[in-house]
């Protein structure tokens, strides 16, 4: 019955998909602009891969409507499939690489006053990259594994799949899956607990008080991370549980991907776009105090040679 319901929001859940991303572009778009793309490295790579999520979200949900409504023919329905099991899971990876790069440039900046060298912290640095290069290749590992035991057990019957192996190490992976997330959050939590808390210290030794502002942030980044929470815990009930219901599973999985996980990648992706807004607004204050700096030395530099010159001729006279 819920199936049948879903047909009546297909026209303008492929409206809210596209909505969604053509507004990130053009929040995207304007930042880059204001900052004439002098920004980081790592934020253009946060920026295409949060376009390119919502634009396979677009793509899938498209695709879907064009099947149902359309009468659209798929001329090769197995390589179809193929290369939106390959878009999907990469949607998936690279969202993930943008989790754990993010975690472990926390963990860098957090411990990073624990060193009093540069050697010990080079040192660090090359060990948090690399438990971070391995952490991205075990997320890559049981995605693809996930996903063979995924299609493997959604062709098998009911009592196949009761049988199945698969159908195990499906739910194994999965839990395993939500068990190194979770590990990821709690980090993300620990470390933004210590920033907030660094923060509300030297507020408190200026003799200020909290703005407005700041609470707002703190609590939407919980939001955010409570949200995020909610997302794991949903894909852990769909892809280990809901999946021996055929029925049901479709029907959830709909709404929880094209609704649900649609609004939190958007409210991500423009999280992220105010901290390199911020980010690139700092950078670009401190270049003009610098700047102001230089000038001032140049000027004061140039008084002095005046003076000396004046003296200089003084002197000859």
């Amino acid at each position: 019955m819920l199936a049948l319901n879903l047909k009546h929001f297909y026209l303008p859940l492929l409206l809210y998909n596209f909505l969604l991303i053509a507004i990130f572009i053009y929040v995207s778009i304007k930042l880059l602009i204001r900052f004439k793309l002098n920004m980081d490295k790592s934020a253009y790579y946060t920026i295409c891969i949060y376009i390119y999520t919502l634009a396979v979200q677009n793509y899938d949900w498209d695709r879907k409507y064009s099947e149902l409504f359309d009468n659209y023919q798929l001329i090769d329905l197995q390589t179809i499939d193929y290369v939106n099991i390959l878009l999907d899971q990469l949607m998936i990876f690279l969202f993930d690489t943008v989790i754990i790069y993010y975690t472990f440039e926390m963990r860098l900046v957090r411990n990073k006053h624990e060193f009093s060298t540069f050697t010990e912290l080079d040192a660090f640095q090359s060990r948090n990259s690399l438990l971070r290069n391995i952490l991205f290749v075990v997320s890559f590992t049981l995605l693809a594994f996930n996903q063979l035991f995924q299609f493997i057990v959604e062709n098998q019957t009911d009592l196949e799949m009761q049988q199945s192996p698969a159908y195990i190490l499906l739910v194994f992976t999965s839990v395993f899956r939500f068990g190194i997330d979770i590990f990821y959050i709690s980090l993300i939590i620990k470390y933004f607990n210590f920033f907030v808390c660094q923060k509300m210290k030297m507020i408190h030794r200026r003799g200020q008080n909290l703005t407005t502002k700041f609470r707002v942030i703190v609590i939407w980044v919980y939001f955010i991370l409570f949200a995020y929470i909610l997302d794991l815990l949903a894909k852990l009930i769909i892809y280990a549980f809901l999946i021996r219901s055929q029925g049901l599973f479709h029907s959830f999985y709909q709404v929880y991907r094209f609704i649900f996980y649609s609004t939190l990648v958007t409210l991500h992706g423009h999280t992220f776009l105010y901290l390199f807004y911020s980010q690139a607004e700092m950078s670009e204050n401190d270049n003009k105090l610098r700047q102001r700096a230089v000038n001032k030395k140049c000027k004061d530099t140039d008084c002095i040679l005046n003076i000396l010159y004046e003296d200089q001729q003084l002197d000859t006279r």
